[in-house]
Formats: structure tokens, C-alpha cells, sequence
């Protein structure tokens, strides 16, 4: 995962776009980068961040360097003239994963965890809460970071298929997920950052 910043995100995503194909049709990965908008007013520059998944890092790993051969980038269509600004890659590795949607609305929380267990328990506290409420809990993802100057932990991403889905849960419970994790008995979690994304690519 690494943060992005662009001055033209329709030129951005064409590029990305550009990328993915010439992947899936020259190595068969699909997808082979995802990339997730930050809300907000301004819709001619570009802020958020790429995801390149994989099912292990090995696969993510063999995915770059398939990417940086040079055969799957040749033409300047590929690189239009913008200005892109990459933060640091980080490399995360779920420890809970429910799925994700196609395209996502998410709610990301970056938080500092001393203890992994007992952030694993109050995330499932938080979706049985939303269950017993009669309300059917989104998909939510917990990674824990294995590498890079991340700054924070974990993240837990919770996983909607709608900007209405996302809204309402923020509604109703007055975003309960982000103060069960900062009120916890059990341990100590430092939440750092809570923003919400939307899924743009693929």
C-alpha cells in the first residue's frame, strides 16, 4: 500500500488502468493495483492511496518484479505527463479478512496496538453488536504492518459496498467502531488517523 498525491486524477487513473491491463494480458494478474480516493470537495487532483494485493508476499513480491522487467511498461501512453507524489510503501498482512467490495467505501483507522488479540476481539465485538442490532456488519479487514515507516501498527478497514452503507453506519452508531477501539478495557489502542475512502480503480 502507498499513499499517492496527483494534480490530474482522471490522467492518473488511465495510467493505472493502462498498467492493469497490460499485467493481466501479458502475466494474468488481476487485479494487479486497486487504488482508493480520499473523500472530499476537490475532484481535479487525486489523493489516496494504491493496494497491490496478493495471497502471500512471495506472489507480491514476483508481481513487482514481473512490473519492473520493462516488458509490461514500454509505451509513453502508459506515463502521461502529470505529476505524481508516492509516499512510503507499506506492506501489511491481514490477520482478519472478510473480503472486500468492487468497488469499496471504506473507513480506515490507523491505530498504534500493543496488543493484537485483544484488537481482534473488540473488532469482532463491534460487528456482533452491529448483528445484534439487526443490522448485517460490513466486511471488516485488520492488517497488521510487517514493513515500511508506516508510523502505526495496524489498520483496520472497514469494507462497505455503498456510500449510503457507509453513511448510515456511521450514522447510527456514531462511528462505535473507532470508540470501542479507543475505549477498550482490554489493551491500550492509540488510534492515530480515521478516513474514508472510495474505490476508483479497478
Amino acid at each position: 500500500i502507498a499513499e499517492v498525491e496527483s494534480n490530474s486524477r482522471d490522467d492518473f487513473i488511465d495510467s493505472l488502468a493502462a498498467v492493469n491491463l497490460r499485467m493481466s494480458e501479458q502475466h494474468g494478474v488481476v487485479p494487479f493495483l486497486r487504488y482508493y480516493q480520499r473523500t472530499g470537495l476537490d475532484v481535479q487532483g487525486s489523493q489516496g492511496f494504491i493496494l497491490s494485493p496478493a495471497d502471500s508476499f512471495a506472489t507480491a513480491f514476483a508481481n513487482l518484479q514481473l512490473f519492473a522487467q520493462g516488458a509490461t511498461i514500454r509505451s509513453s501512453q502508459d506515463q502521461p505527463a502529470l505529476v505524481v507524489q508516492l509516499g512510503v510503501t507499506t506492506y501489511l498482512q491481514a490477520i482478519r479478512f472478510d473480503g472486500t467490495n468492487t468497488p469499496g467505501w471504506l473507513n480506515n483507522i490507523q491505530l498504534a496496538s500493543a496488543d493484537e488479540s485483544a484488537l481482534l476481539a473488540v473488532v469482532e465485538e463491534f460487528a456482533q453488536q452491529l448483528e445484534g442490532e439487526g443490522i448485517a456488519a460490513p466486511m471488516i479487514n485488520v492488517f497488521r504492518v510487517v514493513a515500511g515507516e508506516a508510523g502505526y501498527t495496524h489498520l483496520v478497514s472497514i469494507n462497505t459496498a455503498s456510500s449510503e452503507r457507509l453513511a448510515m453506519l456511521l450514522d447510527a452508531y456514531g462511528n462505535l467502531g473507532q470508540r470501542m477501539l479507543a475505549a477498550s478495557p482490554q489493551s491500550s489502542h492509540s488510534i492515530l488517523s480515521n478516513s474514508l475512502y472510495f474505490e476508483l480503480l479497478p
